[in-house]
Formats: structure tokens, sequence, C-alpha cells
């Protein structure tokens, strides 16, 4: 039986991603998609106008104690509102997790996508990414959105860069990428270039450039999950090397 894959383990993978620059290798690809999933429409209309009463009263009670129905989800989530397929997206695929139920958020995704919204593109790159493995695909939308002056693109086309994903791997041009993501003020842009020049990635090591960037994270971003890892001083930059130069060194579980 597959592992059930959520967004909350996604969400976790592109921390580790960022801080270790670990490739993550999803469990999915896309052979594996049911065939009643296998067109948009069919997925739409099997959860927006066949959705029975034990349907909707499943995610009812699931949601009971966050005080979201499905009932009011569904009746927002029309054919045409990206946003609100997006919204019953994120229930299918936050909440509730199943691997059936995120391939109904995948489809839902997608129609938002093919509607224009930029939401809906991002989180169909993340699926691309991280649950299809359809490298080609997502590094194509980000061109798209990239095309646009996306800085959220432009640091996702740096992940590609750097980790071979839909193109050859290439650590200058993750570089590049990531800088230019930076000139729009992108945060994990920052973080990501502080990393590269804390380990020499793609530049020389740098570690006054690398504080540099560490510390726009914590100015522009302080209640962000980058600001957590992002040292204050060059003692305390010092000090988080050696320790994941010694945790490196630990023998795996």
């Amino acid at each position: 039986m597959k592992p059930t894959i959520t967004f909350v383990a996604i969400g976790t993978a592109i921390v580790a991603f960022v801080l270790l620059f670990y490739v993550h290798k999803p469990r999915y690809c896309e052979s594996d998609h049911p065939k009643h999933f296998s067109r948009v429409d069919e997925g739409i209309s099997m959860f927006m106008e066949n959705c029975n009463a034990s349907e909707q009263q499943r995610h009812i009670q699931i949601q009971s104690d966050k005080g979201i129905e499905f009932a009011e989800l569904l009746e927002n989530a029309k054919p045409e509102d990206a946003e609100g397929l997006i919204n019953l997206g994120l229930h299918y695929v936050h909440t509730l997790g199943t691997d059936e139920d995120i391939w109904k958020g995948i489809a839902l995704f997608t129609k938002a996508s093919e509607l224009g919204n930029v939401r809906g593109q991002y989180r169909l790159v993340l699926c691309y990414l991280m649950v299809l493995m359809n490298y080609p695909k997502a590094f194509a939308i980000l061109q798209e959105l990239e095309e646009r002056g996306d800085t959220w693109a432009q640091a996702r086309l740096g992940w590609c860069y750097r980790c071979g994903w839909g193109v050859e791997q290439d650590d200058s041009k993750a570089v590049e990428w990531f800088k230019k993501a930076a000139e729009g003020e992108d945060i994990e842009a920052y973080a990501m270039l502080a990393m590269c020049y804390t380990y020499g990635i793609g530049v020389e090591k740098d570690y006054e450039e690398a504080l540099k960037w560490h510390l726009k994270v914590r100015e522009q971003a302080p209640d962000s999950v980058y600001a957590n890892y992002s040292p204050r001083t060059m003692e305390e930059l010092f000090e988080d090397i050696q320790l994941r130069e010694h945790n490196s060194k630990q023998p795996t579980p």
C-alpha cells in the first residue's frame, strides 16, 4: 500500500531542501493517476456534481472542530471561480490527505490554473515537483510565470537548476535565478543565497555575503520559518556550520 502524502509532508520537504539542499524523492508518478481522474472535467464533476450526502457528511465531520463545512466549500467552488476551486482543492489535500483525495485536489488546481489563476499555478507546480515527479511540466509552468516577472517562479527555477529538475543540473545557474528572485525581494531566494555563499554552492564561499542574506531574511520576514534558521552574527553562523558538519557525520538510523 502506498504511503499517503500530504502537503504537510511537502512543506517539510521544502524546508529541508532550503536548509540542507536535500533533493526530496517523491513517492508518486503520473502513471499512478487513477483512471477516473485521468481528465480534469471528470474529477471536477465527480466531487462537484455527484457528491452524495455521505461524502459531504465525511467532510463536515472532519472539519467540525475547525468550523469549516465541506458543503460551503463545495457551494463556492464554481467551475469559473478559480479561488473557490483552489480552496476546495486545499481542503482535499490538506485536511483529508488520502491518495484519492490528493488527486481530487490536483484536478482542482489544474482547473484553476487553466483559468489563469496564479495561485493555482503555484499549487500545480508544487504538485508536479513533489507529488507527480513531472519535472518538465513544472519547469514549463515556471518559465511561463517567470516571463511575467514572477519572483516566486524565479526562486523555484533556481531549485530546478540546483536539483536537475526538468533541466540539466547547474549550480551557477541556480545562483543566477536566486539572485534574480532576490532582486524582487523574494524571502526564500534570500535564504537560498545565504546557503549558497555559506557552503560554496555555485559561488565561492563568502561568509560575510552569507550573513548579509541571513540578516535580510530576519529583517524582512522575522516571523518566517527561514528566519528561525538564520543566524544573527558571524559567531552564530560558524556555530551552525559546525553543528551541520557534525550531524552530517553521524550514521544514518
